[in-house]
């Protein structure tokens, strides 16, 4: 089943991620939120079950394209003729974490990845999209890698990145091309806590009580350099390998505090300089596309 303005069906959002971007806080706060949603017409699919059922079947399709035919019949369990509006939010649509860090590239398979959702999304639905500044991005994403990945310097995690390759104006520029520049939305994380309700106006598409919809006290546990130091030792006093399963507890070890801020591994100079193309490409993407950017 493949959608071409076909009447009768819901609009749908489909919000991207990407990752690093408070995804997972922003999925809490509409799980939580379902029953404001369904009061205001609008169905949000918890992440979980679109993961289970479409996302993991994404990478089999695009291995095996006969597949394409069960990806349709799944994203029927969600898309189908109804008065409300449906939000799909999954940030690995586009890829995960574990990809970028291997190919040092932002979502290498984004092209083929959205071109096939797309094709399974209707004609009117829009997708957003979050980006966030290059310093913080690459530094969240080595946390993460931290999780599963022996122990390595994060000088030596920064070698293997492409930062000539275009960034988040590649990532951008390939979805355009998949869905067209109508529709999509592109939001600077650094804008979240100040513009928080903005972003929820494009995902719901619909006017509603930022008050309904509950803030999650929930915090992830996050690295901070005394962690990662800690973590250091241990690879040279045990061996890389042993790392990952002992992260979670040099996070809860040394917890962010005032005293011990999150990882910064950056220099001034080093910030300042992927600070300002970010800021670049935020100017690159908003002259390419105007308004584009919420």
């Amino acid at each position: 089943m493949r959608f071409e303005g076909c009447s009768g069906l819901p609009s749908v959002v489909v919000h991207l991620g990407a990752h690093k971007t408070a995804t997972t806080y922003l999925q809490k706060r509409l799980r939580s939120a379902s029953t404001h949603l369904d009061e205001i017409g609008v169905q949000y699919i918890p992440m979980e079950r679109f993961r289970r059922r479409v996302t993991r079947f994404m990478r089999d399709t695009l291995r095996e394209p006969g597949n394409e035919g069960v990806l349709a019949e799944r994203m029927a369990e969600f898309v189908r003729p109804s008065p409300r509006s449906i939000l799909l939010s999954d940030e690995n649509i586009l890829g995960t974490c574990s990809q970028i860090v291997k190919s040092g590239r932002l979502y290498p398979e984004l092209t083929e990845r959205i071109q096939l959702l797309a094709r399974h999304v209707p004609a009117d639905g829009k997708f957003v999209l979050a980006i966030r500044n290059y310093p913080d991005f690459l530094a969240s994403v080595y946390c993460e890698a931290l999780l599963w990945m022996p122990f390595q310097p994060f000088a030596a995690f920064l070698k293997r990145f492409a930062l000539d390759d275009g960034l988040w104006v590649r990532v951008v520029n390939d979805i355009v091309k998949a869905v067209g520049q109508e529709r999509l939305r592109v939001f600077p994380f650094e804008a979240m806590p100040n513009r928080f309700p903005d972003l929820l106006s494009e995902l719901l598409n619909r006017p509603f009580d930022i008050a309904r919809i509950p803030d999650s006290d929930e915090k992830r546990a996050g690295f901070t350099g005394q962690a990662v130091a800690a973590l250091a030792e241990i690879a040279e006093a045990l061996d890389p390998s042993a790392t990952p399963r002992l992260a979670p507890l040099a996070a809860r070890w040394f917890p962010r505090t005032a005293q011990t801020p999150r990882f910064d591994p950056w220099s001034p100079d080093e910030a300042g300089r992927l600070g300002k193309l970010y800021q670049d490409h935020l100017v690159e993407l908003e002259t390419a596309y105007p308004g584009i950017t919420i």
